[in-house]
């Protein structure tokens, strides 16, 4: 069987890559590489596991996002109430007294106490709220204050803290959430997960109050740091003017923060991730979000190149659908020149410590120019010496892939070899 040109690409990598490398096959800004055809595996990639892991359940990714940090929240909160309780009970009934049952066997009085109040808070504050007259829950608040100043544990005063203003701003009182922090929450020094919680509820207040800088800005740590609710960041991150922007840049502390500011612009829908990988490469070139923008580009360049090409090997199009995947395949390959032009200047001046997903990239995008000199030029450049076990195989998979694609055509001495 002879192939030629782009079929031989078609017929070689999409057949190939479909068991090598699956993922769900439709898009959410906070999945980084989320599309049908993934050539580079996203483990090669140094980022929080979290941000990787493909959907694996029925529900669009910001649900899968939204249940798997339930689930990292719900097992570090338990392993905090366990070590508190000096490990005196199991973390089983630990869960139940938490979560489930409001009767227990616990001696700690004040811990008793705050179990108790956080359950019968806790009807104001889910989705489904008891009445929105505040009166009530001024009222939840004045006993969560007295029994904050009653209790010695910082531990208990940190929840109780966080009870408060989580009372405040879901009835619509972002500023007394906010001063609630500042008296109650900021002084303490616990190291504990409420402390993400309270982060997310800052951002949320400022938010609520018109604070779109501030909010942004907190979003954007709570996106880059929290492990128990990150997804928030980048959903409820908001800036809605040139101005706010500016003003957003100016609470930066440091280059590296301006980076975080413009890798979230690039992961919102209908963000221009070339131009704001740029933009991180001229600021803090050595921040991990380059390699995250890098790959969210070049996965939708990607799937964008074979869906457009390759539909028209599946079906007989009309006229509108030949245009449209015309102009998307052009548009494809000024991207596919814009990405080379910006990975050529990183490769040159060498200011990244890690161009290994750089180098990656780039190999597959003269693949996709049909430049497979080129493509293996490069990855014979890269050492396999000291690379991870994920690293080695990507790099013996593209060679591989060169390989087949420089067959001239396929029999069965060339499959038994193969």
């Amino acid at each position: 069987m002879k192939l030629k040109g782009i079929n031989r690409i078609l017929f070689i990598a999409i057949f190939s890559v479909t068991n090598l490398f699956s993922c769900i096959c439709f898009e959410d800004i906070f999945d980084i590489g989320n599309y049908r055809y993934n050539h580079i595996n996203k483990r090669i990639i140094d980022v929080n596991s979290l941000y990787l892991e493909q959907s694996n359940s029925r529900y669009p990714l910001y649900w899968d996002r939204y249940y798997k940090n339930e689930e990292i929240s719900k097992k570090m909160n338990i392993d905090e109430w366990y070590n508190y309780f000096q490990k005196r009970y199991s973390k089983k009934e630990v869960e139940k007294w938490i979560y489930t049952q409001n009767k227990s066997k616990i001696k700690d009085r004040d811990a008793k106490k705050y179990i108790l109040f956080a359950k019968r808070q806790e009807p104001f504050v889910s989705e489904y709220r008891k009445s929105n007259d505040f009166k009530n829950v001024k009222e939840l608040i004045e006993e969560a204050e007295k029994s904050y100043n009653e209790t010695k544990s910082p531990f208990l005063k940190l929840r109780y803290a966080f009870l408060m203003m989580r009372l405040a701003h879901y009835h619509n009182n972002s500023s007394l959430a906010l001063k609630l922090y500042q008296k109650y929450a900021k002084p303490l020094r616990v190291n504990s997960i409420v402390n993400e919680w309270i982060n997310a509820l800052r951002a949320g207040a400022n938010r609520q109050i018109g604070n779109y800088p501030l909010a942004a800005y907190q979003f954007a740590k709570v996106f880059a740091t929290n492990k128990t609710n990150n997804h928030i960041g980048l959903y409820d991150f908001k800036i809605t003017s040139q101005r706010e922007w500016e003003e957003l840049m100016h609470l930066c502390k440091n280059s590296d923060e301006k980076a975080l500011m413009y890798a979230i612009r690039g992961l919102r829908q209908n963000g221009d991730g070339i131009a704001e990988l740029q933009n991180i490469y001229k600021t803090s070139p050595n921040v991990i979000w380059f390699d995250m923008i890098l790959y969210r580009e070049f996965t939708k360049i990607e799937a964008d190149y074979f869906h457009y090409i390759n539909s028209k090997t599946k079906e007989k199009l009309d006229d509108y659908e030949i245009e449209e995947a015309k102009r998307k395949v052009n548009s494809t390959k000024l991207k596919i020149e814009a990405l080379k032009k910006i990975i050529e200047k990183v490769l040159r001046e060498k200011k990244r410590k890690d161009l290994f997903l750089t180098k990656i990239t780039f190999a597959m995008l003269n693949l996709f120019d049909n430049n497979s000199k080129k493509s293996r030029e490069i990855l014979e450049s890269i050492k396999l010496d000291n690379l991870t076990d994920i690293r080695k195989s990507q790099v013996i998979y593209l060679k591989k892939l060169i390989t087949l694609l420089e067959l001239k055509e396929i029999n069965s001495k060339i499959e038994e070899k193969i």
